[in-house]
């Protein structure tokens, strides 16, 4: 949670409320859904509901649509290969939008579903502040490399459950973040506050194994600073 408070401070898109960041709540729903996979005496149930906060998110933002892949290899990694399993899941996945799909057949207006489909877009508009946004985006890929790599020291000491989650949380990092650059047009800075929330799980494995005071202080503060600075526009003071 520090994490997640101390990374979305560092740009703004990240603090508004709007589409990504409620969708970003069920990606967090997601997340603690399909850690109870393996916790549970009805595991068809989990994955139903696990299926259901994928097509939520989705529903509710569109270049998240890579997490339906990303719940269907967690799926298969967390359990064996099992066909009724999948279909549960897809189930789950397709529930939220065949009840809108019913709403808007019944209001004659069908055709906005194609709304729900991401269109690719292969070209990056930059954004107007560039500067800062290459900055929040260093210090966020530092973060999120020094936490990978602290877990990875770490694993050893973990069950083989939970270093699937791990596994699990990575491969949903990979997979969203070129999907959301891509099927976003316009700004895309603030569609990545869902690939903050997988970074901010990363790098917390710094702040909890680092016997390293010092350089966990200096980090600490250093994101804090960064974000107060971003918060307040003390960067746009600066260019004025």
């Amino acid at each position: 949670s520090m994490c997640y408070v101390l990374l979305t401070a560092l740009l703004p898109e990240w603090s508004h409320i709007g589409p990504g960041l409620v969708a970003a709540f069920f990606v967090l729903l997601w997340i603690h859904l399909f850690a109870r996979i393996t916790n549970t005496q009805s595991p068809a149930r989990a994955i139903f509901d696990f299926g259901i906060a994928t097509g939520v998110a989705v529903m509710l933002y569109p270049p998240a649509a890579m997490l339906i892949l990303a719940g269907l290899i967690a799926i298969l990694i967390l359990r064996s290969f099992r066909l009724n399993e999948i279909c549960i899941y897809l189930a789950g996945v397709i529930l939220p939008a065949y009840f809108l799909g019913s709403i808007l057949f019944l209001n004659d207006r069908l055709p906005w579903m194609r709304n729900l489909i991401p269109a690719l877009h292969f070209h990056l508009a930059m954004p107007a502040d560039k500067l800062t946004v290459i900055a929040a985006f260093i210090l966020l890929s530092l973060c999120t490399l020094m936490g990978f790599v602290s877990m990875q020291n770490h694993t050893g000491k973990l069950v083989i459950s939970a270093r699937k989650l791990w596994i699990i949380i990575l491969v949903a990092l990979v997979f969203s973040t070129p999907f959301i650059l891509f099927s976003v047009m316009g700004n895309w800075v603030p569609a990545l506050i869902i690939v903050v929330l997988f970074c901010s799980a990363l790098c917390s494995n710094l702040f909890y194994y680092s016997r390293n005071i010092l350089l966990i202080s200096l980090l600490f503060w250093l994101m804090l600073l960064a974000g107060l600075f971003t918060s307040f526009g003390v960067v746009a003071l600066f260019k004025k």
